[in-house]
């Protein structure tokens, strides 16, 4: 199975949660070198957050593409969610609508998870603001997971 991890926000605390127009959530996180970084998701379908506390010490991030999704990741996710659906109609849901799920496992505080269409992220130096005009996108993780890079001229 392929997984795959956003190493960057290992230990960032999740500073905010924003629903945004269109299914869409904004995660923002503060990284201990005081630089920022925001996960998009787009296209979301289902989401989960349990567990805010103040302080919500990121471990993990994993990103978990349409086909990688185990039994294992399924069953964690309908136990989380808590709205009755079964774990075989969110399996038809994301291979159909070819979805991937993002979960985050905390230190501490606050776990999530979300099942969308494409996740982003944007990080941010501590110099950056989060309105920063010059933007210039990179694609390490594959076709639906997208990361941009900003940085002040």
């Amino acid at each position: 199975m392929t997984v795959k991890q956003l190493r960057v926000l290992h230990d960032a605390r999740l500073v905010g949660i924003a629903y945004l127009p269109g299914a869409s959530i904004r995660l923002d996180f503060e990284k201990a070198d005081a630089g920022k970084t925001s996960v998009s998701l787009n296209g979301v379908v289902h989401f989960f957050c349990t567990g805010m506390l103040e302080g919500n010490i990121a471990e993990s991030v994993e990103v978990v593409e349409t086909g990688d999704v185990s039994a294992d990741d399924l069953a964690y996710f309908v136990q989380k969610e808590g709205r009755g659906q079964s774990i075989e109609a969110l399996s038809q849901t994301i291979n159909n609508k070819r979805l991937s799920m993002v979960l985050l496992s905390p230190s501490y505080g606050a776990e999530l998870g979300c099942v969308c269409a494409v996740a982003w992220w944007l990080q941010l130096s501590p110099s950056t603001c989060y309105d920063c005009p010059s933007r210039s996108a990179v694609n390490p993780m594959g076709r639906r997971f997208k990361r941009i890079c900003a940085t002040r001229n």
